[in-house]
């Protein structure tokens, strides 16, 4: 059982877009709760299949756009504010399965041990919102070929390096056997 919360954020002004200066803020913020289960096959001591399912409560990503002066289209004048802004949000919550493969022992020896693991969740569809104001208004129509551009990015890998501490000693559980 374990949680992960993972944001990371991009911010620039004054990027060239056909005669347009635009600044582009974007954010994302994955944050879930897991239950994996290890199987690990006897002559492979080492190696272990990983599967589980996690519970992606936050797993957003949203973008806006806005212009950084003012301009002229035909040569009449718009403020940037006349022009307005374009915002996206994309969110894959909910449910997810996890399948992977995991090096090291996930029952350790002594107290502590340490596996690496490599795997991927299958996300469900994300929700995609596409709003804009005043002239950039019509862009509400990409809504749905942004979904359609992003509808196939369901799946997550992830790499992951676990700490495992062993509760119960052999000690504890060898009276525990003997009397089964």
């Amino acid at each position: 059982m374990g949680a992960s919360i993972i944001s990371s954020g991009y911010s620039r002004d004054n990027i060239q877009a056909d005669e347009v200066l635009i600044a582009i803020d974007a954010k994302g913020r994955f944050s879930k709760v897991h239950l994996l289960a290890e199987y690990t096959p006897k002559p492979l001591r080492r190696f272990s299949i990983v599967g589980g399912l996690a519970y992606f409560f936050s797993s957003r990503i949203t973008a806006t756009i806005t212009s950084v002066d003012d301009h002229y289209f035909a040569k009449m004048p718009v403020t940037k504010e006349e022009l307005g802004m374009v915002a996206g949000t994309a969110n894959w919550s909910g449910i997810a399965p996890y399948i992977g493969f995991s090096v090291g022992s996930p029952v350790p020896k002594k107290r502590f041990g340490v596996t690496f693991d490599v795997g991927t969740y299958y996300m469900s569809r994300p929700e995609v919102v596409v709003d804009a104001t005043n002239l950039l208004e019509p862009n509400k129509l990409n809504q749905k070929p942004l979904y359609e551009n992003l509808k196939g990015y369901r799946w997550l890998p992830q790499v992951q390096l676990n700490f495992t501490y062993k509760l119960i000693s052999k000690k504890i559980l060898q009276p525990l056997a003997s009397t089964i």
